[in-house]
């Protein structure tokens, strides 16, 4: 059961009892100005550390922005280098290619001399 009180009684335990001043309770005068300050020391400490955070931030996204430069860099490169290594496989396969053909003349003209060494034998 609940107990039933005045409202006297819960005034009193409110601090604000009729006809007594705040003052003559120094525990609640003394408890809201402790909670005043230590409210103030916390909303003084989340505003620094927001803007602690925020400049933070800033400076991620800074680097954020740096890198996202320099892997566009980066990409252009390797694809530059990608077409400069196709280029050079072209080459090569064409040098090849005129080695093979070479090979292929010289082959012939070898084979050529040698029927032309037995002919005149």
């Amino acid at each position: 059961m609940k107990s039933q009180r005045s409202g006297t009684q819960q005034a009193r335990d409110l601090g604000d009892v009729p006809g007594q001043p705040t003052e003559s309770r120094p525990e609640l005068t003394d408890a809201t100005h402790y909670d005043f300050d230590r409210l103030e020391r916390a909303v003084q400490s989340l505003v620094e550390q927001q803007k602690r955070l925020s400049k933070e931030n800033q400076e991620l996204r800074d680097q954020l922005a740096q890198r996202d430069v320099e892997t566009e860099r980066l990409s252009g490169e390797v694809q530059a280098a990608k077409l400069r290594r196709e280029h050079a496989i072209e080459r090569v396969d064409a040098l090849m290619a005129e080695l093979d053909r070479l090979d292929t003349q010289l082959d012939e003209a070898m084979a050529d001399t040698s029927a032309e060494i037995e002919v005149s034998s």
